[in-house]
């Protein structure tokens, strides 16, 4: 056997240095799962450059404004009765009590818009 000329590997296989070619189930799958990952890096980097123009915030920051404004929301409505309690108390009339009350309700939400 010593005199048998060595058999030379198919394309595939030499391409691969000498390594058996991949079926083309596994091949294929390979390929998805580059193109799966060079779309996750593009969209992480399209994130990333709107994040730095100030197109998009963090969603903890959002969080941390909506909290910031709805205590400013509960806090200026709560006070209402505190402050208008003896005004209305000293009307007897239904309509001037009712524009002391809506008076007081928009100056709250008015001091709440930016």
């Amino acid at each position: 056997m010593p005199n048998q000329p060595k058999q030379k590997p198919p394309a595939e296989e030499k391409n691969r240095g000498g390594r058996p070619p991949l079926d083309p189930a596994k091949r294929s799958t390979l390929y998805e799962e580059q193109r799966r990952r060079t779309a996750a890096m593009a969209e992480r980097e399209e994130l990333r450059n709107r994040k730095l123009k100030g197109e998009l915030v963090s969603r903890a920051d959002i969080e941390a404004q909506w909290f910031k404004v709805g205590r400013q929301t509960r806090d200026a409505l709560q006070n209402i009765p505190a402050r208008i309690a003896g005004l209305v108390a000293a009307e007897k009339k239904q309509d001037k009590c009712f524009a002391i009350i809506e008076k007081e309700i928009r100056q709250a939400l008015e001091g709440l818009a930016p």
